[in-house]
């Protein structure tokens, strides 16, 4: 909670400071993961045995089983971009909430874009964020987005993410 009211803190900073350019509010959404999740799940097994005699044997043993689990594909949420700012909140894709802070790389194209900056959520408290980003009109206002978002290291495979925004 503490890192999330930090990172709106200097998102309203920056956006004080960013005051010419044009604003634009992203919800995002759907992601696909190019992989599943392998979770291993220990199982400790005690079996009894009684023989005739009265004498009752336990043992314990101990299965290990391997079963893939999806990621979560449903990561909804909410951004704010201002100029070449960016700050989000969203679900993220291991079920945690995730909040980011920006600065978003304009490529000399207007369809395509890289988001570099910070991120919580994850294996560590705070990490790098690295998003490649293609923008599509859709109408007028309207925007979509898709993200290539690159491996997280024991946490998620490539990934890809939609997500709706309006600029105003």
């Amino acid at each position: 909670m503490k890192q999330t009211l930090i990172l709106i803190t200097v998102m309203f900073g920056l956006w004080a400071g960013n005051a010419h350019s044009a604003d634009s509010l992203v919800f995002h959404g759907l992601s696909y993961h190019f992989s599943d999740k392998t979770v291993r799940e220990k199982k400790i097994i005690r079996e009894r045995r009684r023989y005739s005699n009265g004498v009752v044997e336990t043992t314990l043993r101990t299965e290990v089983h391997e079963k893939t689990v999806p990621y979560n594909e449903e990561n909804w949420g909410l951004g704010f971009e201002h100029g070449n700012f960016a700050v989000g909140y969203f679900k993220n894709s291991v079920d945690r909430n995730s909040a980011y802070l920006a600065y978003i790389v304009r490529m000399g194209v207007s369809w395509f874009n890289v988001k570099t900056g910070i991120i919580t959520g994850y294996s560590s408290r705070v990490q790098g964020l690295f998003v490649p980003t293609f923008r599509f009109g859709l109408y007028k206002h309207l925007f979509s987005e898709a993200y290539l978002i690159p491996e997280i290291s024991d946490v998620t495979p490539t990934t890809l993410g939609l997500s709706l925004g309006y600029r105003f």
